[in-house]
């Protein structure tokens, strides 16, 4: 399961509590055909469509 969120960060980010690893992606990144491919039933578009929403196309 995971949970996004598109905001900007800054300083040091870590994972706490019950959170068992936190992976950060710039938007580029996110966008990639490789992190799309591990996003199965459609999660790739609506992160896509996220990333649009806040000006970012790819």
């Amino acid at each position: 399961m995971s949970l996004a969120y598109i905001v900007p960060v800054t300083g040091d980010c870590r994972p706490r509590q019950d959170a068992l690893d936190l992976v950060w992606f710039s938007p580029q990144e996110a966008a990639s055909p490789a992190v799309q491919g591990e996003m199965p039933g459609g999660r790739g578009v609506l992160l896509k469509q996220a990333l649009a929403h806040v000006g970012h196309t790819y």
